[in-house]
């Protein structure tokens, strides 16, 4: 019998290398190097969409995965690495280019916290282990992070006061996003330690 992944679908052997669903994955760093290039030399509102469709693969590679069988060991191994990757290369983007002291402070909260979770992740991989288990904490984390990051990233090109209440939205999600995100963390610590995945509801 074949391993279920999250009980939806099979683990399929036959594309256990790179397949459509992990091109979308890997597609997710040039995407976000594009935006880069586009919010810089174009305009803030294009770089902007730019990032979000590099984002939007993140839901795209799993969609694509369980609806077509895709689902790999190197998929499985891949998302979460891409995931921190994408994320962190999003921060040091936002860094060079958002003006502002609390804007900046945020976006270097943001920063740590990703920092931070990414080491667990590597120190979990480097001992042979799969990548910690996501906890709901962590989803929750990473969407307000995600948030910050594009709120403060939109809220130069808005104006007046859309824009102040972009840059209030992104500094409040950016601290929620890292309170979770080291709330998530304790979970994956005990897991390193445990050496296995705890059961997480």
């Amino acid at each position: 019998m074949e391993p279920t992944y999250g009980g939806v679908c099979t683990l399929n052997k036959r594309y256990n290398w790179i397949n459509f669903a992990t091109l979308i994955t890997i597609s997710r760093i040039p995407l976000l190097v594009a935006a880069y290039f586009v919010y810089v030399n174009i305009g803030v509102w294009q770089g902007v969409v730019t990032l979000m469709v590099a984002a939007s693969t993140d839901f795209w590679d799993g969609w694509v995965a369980r609806k077509f069988n895709y689902v790999t060991n190197v998929g499985r191994m891949l998302d979460p690495v891409f995931d921190k990757i994408f994320m962190i290369g999003s921060l040091v983007f936002a860094v060079t280019v958002i003006d502002g002291q609390y804007q900046s402070m945020a976006i270097r909260l943001v920063l740590a916290v990703e920092v931070f979770l990414t080491l667990i992740t590597i120190f979990q991989v480097a001992q042979g282990k799969p990548v910690p288990t996501v906890v709901k904490a962590g989803k929750w984390g990473m969407f307000m992070r995600m948030t910050a990051v594009i709120s403060l990233f939109l809220a130069p090109g808005l104006p007046g006061v859309f824009g102040v209440a972009f840059t209030v939205l992104g500094c409040s999600t950016a601290v929620i996003g890292a309170a979770l995100g080291l709330i998530a963390s304790r979970s994956y610590i005990r897991e390193v330690r445990a050496g296995a995945p705890d059961q997480h509801s």
